[in-house]
């Protein structure tokens, strides 16, 4: 485990560097000692970390750690350029780049938005905000607009990007801040809305148009968004039956608008699937303070994508290729063949590294 934390600490070092040594420590642990843990509660991860001190002292050095760190755009930045490096990312293939918009909570305490880019099959958070309470009165559209705000203040400038999300997030709202982001987008929506024609004279409700794409509409009546394009498509559902997908996207091309938001369906994990995969809410019946819960939540997920990454790197015979996750050949490996998990890690590490550094000398102004 010290070999696991040490190459970590220089991927850390590297990318974290507004981040004190102590701070790197810690997070280097804290990412290593995730691999680890079957449970959520700091108690238990701390457990994991390394040290010669009882479970008491890790446990308050942890606290301290998560106490101290401050997640804000420098650091989200320093997240993204990580993920982006990753080993089979193909960042220079894609001619844009998707980002999954989605909405869980952690029992009724806790509102999680959050921003996912696939990868291996899986979705990875690039950003997320999270709210204390569930139950509560809220201003909902107001959180949302404040998580778009800051994913757009985010985002590298230099490559083109697409919103996808279900039908939670329809809404005149939602359409305008798309618009103002510049961003391309695709959001399901139900077929009770209306919608008026460019050359028409009144509104007629979407499930009475058949398959297709129509340019330029106004979408509603009470809160009309115009020029919004709207695609109709067919597709298969459970029991050899169909039904219609109804879109609103920016996007003039029927097949592409439904090829992208097809991928919320084929992604293997998404993010709804880590707060069981990463067991967010196995937390103590205490319910844990805010800050402490969201660093540890956000630092989980760069342990996740690399668990993934080093997970993609493991060769498995043919025969296991489909039987076997990336994520559980990460776990076997970790636990039976430690040597052989150490090269294939550091392989990983150094890989990431070198992706780095090439951001930051050919890009140093990738985020504008």
């Amino acid at each position: 485990m010290d070999k696991l934390v040490q190459y970590t600490k220089k991927l850390i070092s590297m990318s974290y560097k507004q981040l004190s040594k102590p701070q790197q420590e810690n997070m280097a642990q804290l990412i290593v000692a995730l691999f680890y843990t079957k449970s959520f509660s700091l108690r238990d991860i701390s457990s994991s970390m390394l040290g010669e001190s009882n479970v008491k002292h890790k446990l308050k050095r942890l606290k301290y750690f998560l106490d101290s760190i401050t997640i804000n755009m420098e650091f989200w930045k320093s997240f993204v350029k990580i993920i982006y490096s990753l080993p089979y990312f193909r960042l220079r293939a894609r001619k844009y780049i998707t980002i999954l918009i989605d909405a869980t909570t952690l029992r009724e305490d806790f509102w999680i938005l959050a921003a996912s880019i696939s990868y291996r099959g899986r979705a990875i958070p690039v950003y997320l905000k999270m709210w204390k309470g569930v139950n509560e009165p809220y201003d909902y559209w107001s959180r949302v607009e404040e998580f778009i705000r800051g994913l757009k203040e985010l985002m590298p400038v230099k490559y083109k990007y697409e919103l996808i999300m279900d039908r939670g997030f329809q809404g005149s709202v939602m359409f305008n801040l798309c618009k103002k982001t510049g961003w391309d987008y695709v959001i399901r929506i139900n077929n009770s809305y209306k919608i008026k024609l460019t050359d028409g004279t009144e509104y007629i409700q979407l499930d009475l148009f058949s398959e297709g794409l129509y340019e330029d509409v106004v979408l509603g009546v009470t809160q009309p968004v115009k020029n919004i394009n709207v695609v109709i498509n067919s597709v298969k559902s459970e029991g050899n039956g169909a039904m219609k997908w109804h879109l609103a996207t920016s996007l003039q091309d029927k097949e592409r608008t439904v090829n992208d938001y097809s991928r919320r369906m084929w992604i293997e994990e998404s993010f709804k699937d880590l707060k069981s995969e990463l067991k967010w809410e196995l937390y103590t019946r205490k319910i844990p303070g805010k800050k402490r819960l969201e660093n540890t939540i956000i630092i989980s997920c760069l342990s996740y994508a690399i668990r993934l990454s080093v997970g993609s790197d493991i060769e498995v015979p043919p025969s296991e290729e489909k039987k076997t996750s990336v994520l559980k050949r990460f776990q076997q490996l970790l636990v039976s063949g430690y040597r052989k998990i150490e090269i294939i890690y550091k392989k990983v590490i150094s890989l990431l590294n070198v992706n780095i550094y090439r951001f930051d000398h050919y890009y140093p102004k990738i985020f504008g």
